[in-house]
């Protein structure tokens, strides 16, 4: 089902479920990494966790991934289809 969520609000455009490089990180073993962010232009060091991937799809700009061009678009998603990525990312 996230996967489903995943390829009908066109995530999968900027973001691999293979490991593969892309415009955005990969979601492959994404869950409980240690991920190093830019929170207003300052270095910071996260952990993915469920809070974590939420606001990373709801407030993409609040933590931007090092590396990576601020560019992913506020995507809206239902409480429901937020449940269904985050079990998603998290099986990966």
């Amino acid at each position: 089902m996230g996967l489903g969520v995943l390829t009908a609000k066109g995530c999968l455009a900027c973001h691999s479920v293979d490991g593969k490089p892309k415009v955005g990180p990969t979601l492959k073993a994404l869950y409980g990494k240690e991920q190093q962010v830019l929170v207003a232009g300052n270095p910071k060091t996260v952990t993915v966790d469920d809070a974590y991937i939420r606001r990373a799809i709801t407030r993409p700009m609040d933590q931007v991934v090092r590396g990576y061009p601020p560019a992913m678009p506020q995507t809206p998603l239902t409480e429901q289809e937020l449940n269904e990525v985050v079990r998603y990312i998290k099986s990966l």
